[in-house]
């Protein structure tokens, strides 16, 4: 079974490295991306486009967060950044 790229990550973050077409890879950024790595496997592609979905709503969500902060401050308020108020 092929590792996930949050696996391979883990890996070459306590010191190993992996290997991937015969190529031998120690850095993070070095990975192929997850659209790369799942390409050709429509169970991964499906698992991958779900992982990527969920990305995309946790950085709409930290952005929906700043732009209140920066509204709030403009306004000449002391900016909620507990987060309370995001949905």
């Amino acid at each position: 079974m092929a590792l996930s790229r949050a696996e391979m990550e883990q890996i070459i973050i306590q010191g190993g490295s992996v290997s991937i077409d015969g190529r031998v890879i120690s850095r993070v950024q070095d990975l192929p991306s997850a659209a790369d790595l799942a390409s050709g496997d429509p169970k991964a592609e499906q698992t991958t486009l779900k992982d990527i979905d969920r990305q995309i709503l946790a950085l709409q969500k930290q952005r929906k967060q700043i732009e209140q902060v920066i509204e709030q401050r403009k306004k000449g308020g002391t900016p909620d950044t507990s987060g309370a108020g995001v949905a």
